[in-house]
């Protein structure tokens, strides 16, 4: 059976499916239920949880109760590698000499050479190149190895003279978080780290374990090839706030409870490819719901704990080619910034599989691409919305929590004619009930906000009077099947739904779900 469920009536209807929609958004007392806990001290981090009466689905970040970075990492129990009065590396850790280097512009991207193919210091594709042997780990410590390695680029490496990291190929587990800094390239090819089994830490941060810089201060890390796993812990494995030009390639992120694989926060030009997110479990019970392996967040510490306060959009989000398993959510976002968008955002040629909640689940995004994919056994597939009585901040409650600056408006902005939403060309299988909040089942959906009553957030602000309606939205192209409805679209306006080849239902045609649902020609 074919069919479009659509709010209220269509202002016209063409042979292409051009839809003007506006009814008052719905939303579930169940969903509007979360709530936003206070900034938590390290040691409140490191209780965890459980020990908080805490129901925002991503209130509570990792934990992370490590002490404060320093410029080196701090010893393994066996090694006696230490720090010099002036942060730098006492005798036996070797650093490179930048003056005998020099300038060198930086290419494009080479990962042609493996470990044994490279020699450490030398230059090579412009890189300065620098290797983790395993004997290296077995006599400093895992951490104190690959640490002192990345320090060393953090002192040292500059945009003409990026270091590129090897780990020699092997197993290695490890005991206290990883911190990578600007101008550096990780290759891991052939490597696993595996987080020691209780463990309380990010296996790998972008910046210092609490971190102060702003804008996006970080620029140039690649990581590529290797497996970062959890080890069934409750962090999220990697973490990156205040970045510009991050990618990560042909990675594996597996194995937490109760946590994300991936948070990005305040991110520019960011690139996952090839990567797989996998075997993230979500108690249905626990107080922290984090629902999406990859989140895209805000830099608000109770959100994402270890950067500092500002008003930053993502800005250019690239997921290309990805594997998304056993996970409540594959990727997006349950929060935004009242007019501070999350923008030009790709969504591209992943594959989606075994998803407890939705594949896609994105909040306040304008230019955004999602196309090519394929999901399948799923309870929902890609849902888009505008801002929500839940979850959305005003600029103005952040720029003062981190006594920052912004010029983002708290008002009531008319939202803009063409938000440039694109969702083509997926297809799309769907089975099953959301496990952990009763959202609408659905193939897509893309709903706008309508505000004109009272409400009381529990995580967020309340946002001014108004109708935050989706606009410019374009759904072509794209097979559903699904138990219950394939496309619907809440107050949304200039939307061309059309050629969708098949959408197709598969559950019980007796039951209404979710209001009328209307034949596709």
């Amino acid at each position: 059976m074919h069919f479009l469920q659509l709010s209220r009536t269509l202002s016209c209807l063409t042979a292409c499916f051009t839809l003007a929609l506006s009814e008052p958004a719905f939303i579930s007392a169940t969903e509007a239920s979360e709530s936003l806990p206070g900034i938590l001290s390290t040691e409140e981090a490191a209780i965890g949880a459980q020990a908080e009466n805490i129901t925002d689905p991503d209130s509570i970040p990792s934990p992370d109760t490590e002490e404060p970075q320093r410029i080196f990492s701090d010893t393994d129990s066996d090694s006696s590698a230490g720090t010099g009065s002036d942060g730098l590396p006492e005798s036996g850790n070797t650093v490179r000499n930048p003056e005998k280097i020099e300038d060198t512009v930086l290419p494009s991207f080479s990962v042609a050479d493996g470990y044994e193919m490279v020699t450490d210091g030398e230059m090579k594709d412009g890189y300065y190149i620098k290797k983790v042997s395993a004997q290296d780990i077995e006599n400093n410590g895992v951490n104190n190895a690959i640490q002192s390695a990345l320090d060393d680029a953090y002192v040292y490496a500059s945009a003409a003279i990026p270091y590129k990291i090897y780990i020699e190929p092997g197993t290695y587990t490890l005991t206290r978080g990883l911190r990578i800094y600007s101008n550096t390239f990780l290759f891991m090819d052939q490597v696993t780290f595996v987080q020691k089994k209780d463990i309380t830490a990010n296996m790998l941060k972008v910046g210092n374990h609490n971190d102060t810089q702003n804008g996006y201060f970080y620029q140039n890390i690649t990581l590529y090839g290797g497996v970062w796993d959890e080890n069934g812990n409750s962090n999220t494995a990697v973490k990156v706030g205040h970045c510009a030009g991050f990618s990560m390639i042909g990675q594996t992120v597996q194995n937490t409870a109760n946590s994300h694989l991936m948070e990005v926060a305040g991110v520019k030009d960011f690139l996952l490819s090839d990567c797989t997110f996998q075997d993230q479990t979500l108690d249905k019970n626990s107080e922290r719901m984090t629902y999406e392996a990859v989140q895209l967040d805000l830099l608000i510490p109770d959100h994402i704990k270890g950067y500092a306060y500002e008003v930053l959009a993502n800005d250019g989000i690239t997921v290309d080619s990805c594997t998304f398993r056993n996970v409540p959510r594959g990727i997006g976002s349950h929060t935004s910034i009242l007019n501070c968008p999350m923008t030009n955002i790709r969504i591209t040629n992943n594959t989606f599989s075994d998803i407890t909640s939705a594949a896609i689940h994105g909040c306040n995004f304008t230019s955004c691409t999602i196309s090519g994919n394929t999901i399948t056994n799923t309870p929902r597939g890609i849902a888009i919305y505008s801002v929500r009585n839940n979850g959305t901040f005003l600029a103005s409650t952040v720029a003062s929590s981190g006594n920052v600056l912004t010029n983002v408006s708290g008002s009531y902005n008319t939202p803009a004619a063409d938000q440039k939403i694109k969702i083509t060309g997926n297809s799309i299988s769907c089975r099953g009930k959301d496990q952990y909040m009763p959202y609408e089942k659905t193939g897509i959906l893309v709903r706008g906000f309508i505000h004109n009553g009272s409400y009381t957030p529990q995580d967020g602000d309340y946002v001014p009077t108004g109708d935050y309606y989706l606009s410019g939205v374009t759904i072509t192209g794209n097979t559903i099947t699904t138990e219950c409805d394939g496309i619907m679209a809440y107050n949304v306006r200039n939307a061309v739904i059309s050629q969708n080849p098949e959408i197709r239902y598969t559950g019980d045609a007796s039951k209404n779900h979710n209001g009328d649902r209307k034949s596709v020609v």
